[in-house]
């Protein structure tokens, strides 16, 4: 990982339309620009680990990362997928200060690293970045309910489609392992590679390698069981 002061000015992010802090202004955004610092991450690279304790949060400039969290038995879990303009570490600050998984670079990824202080002022003090820290906090909860009806409301082979749409829509240049694939729909790897090969013979899916090309997104929802 490489540090840096950055010139960078939030007022000009490209990814600010996406971020908590897209309602940032005057005070608020000074003390980002001020406080702020650039970090990088090779692929593969953690940026925290499960237990850490963090002080401050990281908003995603580019890149990917993905939040995992490993099960009592040593079985590692997927738990989100955070892009370019994403923040993790928020519910670790906002909570105990612990972190409650893993966020390691599935890309190389660029991150403005905000200290803990700052954030909390802002939420005392600008009622916009308070609310939308609140919604996204209401998303992730929603999401991760989703998935737990899912997990006994679909099958396997449903889930793993499920895990292809959601791949597909937020990183589909990467290459996703098949045990990435396994741990977000909750199967195991043979099974993936199964439900893959019953895809790609039907001409919904195709495969390049690890990589994985959606031909036909419509019948892919169907898989899914998601309403059109």
């Amino acid at each position: 990982m490489s540090k840096t002061p950055t010139k960078h000015h939030c007022e000009n992010c490209d990814q600010r339309h996406l971020s908590i802090f897209c309602e940032a202004k005057g005070a608020s955004i000074d003390a980002l620009d001020e406080s702020k610092v650039m970090r990088k991450y090779k692929k593969g690279e953690y940026l925290f680990h499960e237990g850490d304790e963090l002080d401050g949060l990281y908003c995603i400039k580019d890149g990917a990362v993905k939040l995992e969290n490993e099960s009592s038995e040593g079985v590692m879990h997927l738990l989100h997928v955070v892009e370019a303009g994403g923040v993790m570490g928020y519910k670790a600050i906002l909570h105990d200060g612990e972190c409650h998984s893993s966020a390691r670079a599935v890309k190389d990824t660029e991150v403005c690293f905000i200290p803990k202080n700052v954030f909390l002022t802002m939420l005392e003090h600008d009622p916009k970045v308070a609310i939308a820290a609140i919604r996204k906090l209401s998303s992730e909860v929603h999401e991760l309910e989703s998935r737990l009806c899912h997990a006994t409301d679909l099958s396997a082979a449903e889930r793993v489609a499920e895990a292809l749409l959601i791949f597909q829509n937020r990183s589909k240049d990467h290459a996703w392992k098949r045990k990435e694939i396994a741990d977000w729909a909750g199967t195991t790897e043979e099974t993936v590679i199964r439900t893959l090969g019953q895809l790609k013979s039907e001409g919904i899916i195709d495969t390049d390698g690890r990589k994985i090309v959606v031909r036909d997104r419509k019948l892919l929802l169907e898989r899914a069981r998601i309403l059109l």
